[in-house]
């Protein structure tokens, strides 16, 4: 009933400003988005088969044709099913807004207190068919130029900070653009360390990449913080630079001893990267500490240990996984 539509977005607003900023044309439509779009559609057969993809008997079909296929609203309607003709107001209706993509800062507010920093990979998404999913906020960053400005939502709190005790060890996880929040750590304690004076623990990075040539995200950074003395060691994992691939959680797992010997000390560890790296470097920490404590099966025991020093801030993890829009 358009006699009780609202208006989800400033006014005043232009199509092209609604399309571009406050409408998510990127993200699959929901199934009750699809059985809408059905009876838009000029074309009798394209019609059906979207009343038939919005049915809960098709839900199968319209994860694997739709989700999984990272099919967004614009290419839904514009490439997929040409025949739907919508009024711009039922468009407005059916289309979801934009929601925020977060990014955590790549810098440190000690040693740039006036810039933030973002490191991230523009990502695209192949599809079966050839075509290709471009990363939402990936592509729109990508794509801006030196002056131009952006809308931005803040949080003022992150897992992310080196800790108070600049005394404390670090152990650092992080894999591609995850190294994001980790830089921001490491230059916290170069801050520490070179501008005011203090004593640092020692800083254990695991970084995992495909190549050096390729992605080695930092590289002069890091190594004059090694110089420096702020970072400790640096453990590279190129998963592509030899037949076997090698992961970060491999390295985790060499250095068992030592990361062991860190945590007894006080360590903090940071692990930030893929969903999958996470899952792998938590199965690795659960294996050392069940060893160390020898807990054998006791799962309970593990879980304790861990969640305490999740409690204590000491066990900070953070995760993506890019095989959804959403998330780029």
């Amino acid at each position: 009933d358009d006699g009780d539509f609202e208006i989800p977005f400033p006014l005043p607003c232009s199509v092209r400003d609604y399309l571009t900023k406050y409408c998510e044309l990127n993200t699959p439509p929901r199934r009750s988005v699809v059985r809408a779009l059905s009876k838009c559609a000029t074309d009798a057969a394209q019609s059906e088969e979207l009343h038939k993809l919005s049915s809960k008997k098709q839900r199968n079909d319209y994860m694997t044709k739709i989700v999984k296929e990272n099919v967004g609203l614009a290419d839904f309607i514009t490439s997929y099913y040409p025949s739907i003709e919508i009024s711009l107001v039922k468009f407005i209706c059916i289309c979801a807004p934009l929601q925020a993509r977060w990014y955590t800062a790549s810098s440190s507010k000690l040693m740039y207190p006036n810039a933030v920093h973002l490191t991230f990979n523009v990502s695209s998404i192949r599809r079966s068919d050839g075509s290709m999913c471009l990363g939402t906020a990936s592509h729109f960053l990508a794509n801006k130029r030196p002056g131009d400005s952006i809308q931005i939502i803040r949080k003022s709190f992150s897992g992310f900070a080196a800790p108070k005790d600049t005394g404390a060890p670090l152990i650092l996880v992080a894999n591609g653009s995850g190294i994001a929040p980790i830089r921001a750590v490491l230059q916290e304690r170069q801050y520490q360390k070179v501008e005011q004076q203090l004593t640092v623990g020692p800083s254990e990075l695991f970084f995992g990449i495909r190549r050096r040539d390729l992605d080695f995200l930092y590289q002069d950074e890091f190594a004059s913080y090694k110089q420096a003395g702020s970072l400790s060691a640096l453990h590279l994992a190129c998963s592509r630079e030899q037949m076997h691939k090698i992961y970060v959680q491999h390295l985790v797992a060499k250095q068992a001893e030592h990361v062991w010997k860190l945590i007894q000390r006080g360590a903090h560890i940071y692990v930030c990267g893929s969903s999958s790296m996470q899952a792998e470097v938590d199965q690795v920490l659960r294996a050392i500490v069940s060893r160390k404590l020898s807990a054998g099966t006791n799962s309970v025991v593990v879980n304790d240990f861990l969640q305490e020093m999740e409690k204590e801030g000491r066990y900070v993890q953070e995760s993506f996984d890019a095989s959804h829009t959403a998330n780029i």
